[in-house]
């Protein structure tokens, strides 16, 4: 994995690029960049953790799970 692509190095690149905006050293759009890299690397998280979930659905349907909702009376009354 890239190092960029890690919430917490981009959290941390974050952090210290505002900081240096803020004395001076850096401008505003280094600042913006790191929030945007930021945002890429959280959003790769949320993305595979949803693959992942789907992956699961998958692979428990493909071993023959499923339920039917006529025999789960609790199921049937959120309909």
């Amino acid at each position: 994995m890239f190092l960029g692509h890690c919430p917490v190095h981009s959290w941390f690149l974050f952090l210290l690029s505002e900081r240096a905006y803020k004395a001076g050293a850096i401008p505003l759009t280094d600042v913006l960049d790191a929030d945007r890299q930021l945002l890429v690397a959280r959003n790769d998280v949320e993305s595979t953790r949803a693959d992942a979930a789907r992956a699961a659905v998958r692979t428990f349907r493909a071993l023959g799970g499923g339920w039917d909702v006529r025999s789960n009376p609790s199921i049937a009354a959120v309909k």
